[in-house]
């Protein structure tokens, strides 16, 4: 077997058919890796919002250096976790861009199509995180965004009022079961507490990066019940 290998290696073997030789043909993935119950180590932040179970008593914290940011969180064991699929929903918002000064909005936007979100009678409550676009201006009483929605309009989600004041505030909390949940900027650290308890922290981020960690776990709640929108949407260019 290692002299096969090490003619594949050196390139005497090119095509399947060439290495289809005897004994090659006869082995498979059991000849080298075999069944394991043993659990699965990922972020308990995964766990959380997943609503899987995991042990709470085998829990470790581990830290991991990228340039001038150090993430520390907290990784427990269990079972039946999908990591591809939370880390590929983590990576949703991972470009979004977020402007609270009109003018810097209006130089980034570029030629995509702009719609303005403002109050109607008085009151102004947008709860779809489907409004959020690649770029959007947002203040208190006043969100653009190139992307378009009614104010009938439902989806799967309706926490884009706990998005506006993280990005406001630095801070807000949301409820997943009986866990509450607290996102928290200053001074260039991020943390996500669950129960008050600190499950992922960030140092040296900008807020800018801390977005897709938000909205990926806003994303991840049940729908709520009877939410309403109330605001009056038009398109508008530039001057």
């Amino acid at each position: 077997m290692d002299i096969i290998i090490n003619k594949i290696q050196k390139g005497k073997y090119n095509t399947m058919e060439e290495t289809t030789v005897k004994g090659l043909h006869e082995i498979s993935l059991k000849d080298f890796f075999k069944p394991t119950d043993d659990k699965l180590y990922a972020s308990e932040l995964f766990y959380i919002l997943e609503e899987l179970p995991y042990d709470k008593n085998d829990r470790k914290i581990i830290q991991d250096k990228t340039g001038d940011i150090i993430l520390e969180k907290s990784v427990v064991s269990g079972n039946g976790l999908d990591i591809n699929k939370c880390e590929k929903q983590l990576l949703r918002y991972k470009n979004l861009l977020v402007f609270d000064n009109p003018l810097v909005f209006s130089l980034v936007i570029g030629d995509l199509p702009i719609y303005e979100y403002t109050p109607k009678n008085g009151n102004f409550v947008i709860n779809d995180i489907g409004v959020i676009g690649k770029i959007i201006y947002l203040s208190n009483d006043e969100l653009a965004s190139p992307v378009q929605i009614s104010a009938r309009d439902q989806s799967n989600n309706h926490y884009f009022i706990e998005f506006k004041k993280y990005f406001l505030e630095n801070e807000s909390t949301c409820q997943l079961e009986d866990t509450e949940i607290t996102f928290r900027y200053k001074d260039k650290i991020f943390e996500i507490l669950a129960n008050n308890e600190c499950i992922l922290r960030l140092t040296g981020i900008s807020k800018t990066a801390t977005y897709p960690y938000v909205l990926y776990v806003l994303d991840a709640l049940p729908k709520r019940e009877n939410c309403y929108n109330v605001f009056q949407c038009q398109r508008i260019e530039r001057k």
